[in-house]
């Protein structure tokens, strides 16, 4: 009886795994194929060449004014053209009423930026400046573009025959037996100094007011060049106009300097032009 029962059980389950095995068979890879043309065949290819269509869209401009740097320079793409920012920025008394002697000479006056964080575009090529006396009043609460051409004087404050300079962001200036940070160090007229340390009105360096109305600020303008737009940074102690003189009542007379600084109350702004010839 038990030898029975095992046999067809034994059966059943062969059964069952023939019958499992064949519905689990792979279906033919045929079906269908009757229903496409012949020469419907799948096919890929491959190239290492591809063509992108592009354009560019200029944007109208973007604000500029008493950023952590300042770009100042000229650059000269192959397919974008020139690109030139220029650099407008007050000055202030360092002191709350400045007073010099009556009788002085100038020796030379520096107008000094410190360069920000060693960036730059393009190459550092030497670069031509101009600096002028803006004759528009700025102001730091009032927004500045990039596209804000300056108001300025025709007359160039450069000291004749320095109107060239090297670049170098990561060389340290030696002057005077001091060793300064880098910094671009533009040398302007002396007349410029007298008029600062002078003016006909004493009252002008009373106040910073007062000396804000009298000189408003100052415009800095590379030529078109193919060189660099580098960054300053105007909010460094570094970054000032500086004037050096000596008092003539004094029997040695000695070189002495004062510092017209830029601090975070100075508007300042960059303002961008374009060439696109070519």
């Amino acid at each position: 009886m038990f030898m029975k029962n095992s046999l067809s059980l034994t059966g059943l389950f062969s059964f069952l795994s023939l019958l499992f095995l064949s519905a689990c068979q792979k279906p033919e890879q045929t079906i269908g194929s009757d229903l496409l043309p012949a020469d419907d065949e799948l096919s890929a290819f491959q190239t290492d060449t591809i063509t992108i269509l592009c354009s560019v869209e200029k944007e109208d401009s973007v604000r500029m004014d008493e950023l952590s740097s300042a770009l100042l320079g000229s650059y000269s793409d192959p397919v974008f053209g020139r690109t030139k920012a220029s650099l407008c920025t007050q000055i202030r008394l360092s002191s709350s009423s400045a007073d010099f002697p009556e009788n002085f000479e100038i020796d030379s006056v520096v107008l000094s930026l410190v360069y920000a964080n060693h960036d730059y575009y393009g190459t550092l090529h030497p670069q031509y400046f101009s600096v002028y006396e803006m004759s528009e009043d700025l102001s730091v609460d009032s927004v500045y573009y990039s596209n804000r051409q300056p108001h300025h004087t025709g007359d160039n404050l450069i000291l004749p025959g320095k109107e060239v300079y090297e670049i170098h962001p990561d060389e340290k200036v030696p002057v005077a037996g001091d060793t300064l940070i880098p910094q671009l160090r533009l040398q302007l007229s002396t007349e410029t100094g007298q008029k600062l340390l002078a003016p006909s009105d004493p009252s002008v360096l009373n106040s910073d007011a007062n000396f804000r109305t009298y000189f408003k600020g100052l415009y800095i303008d590379p030529i078109y060049w193919n060189a660099a737009i580098v960054n300053y940074n105007l909010a460094d102690p570094g970054s000032k106009l500086t004037v050096y003189y000596r008092d003539l009542d004094n029997t040695e007379p000695d070189t002495t300097r004062y510092d017209f600084v830029i601090t975070s109350d100075c508007a300042r702004y960059s303002y961008m032009s374009h060439d696109y010839a070519g």
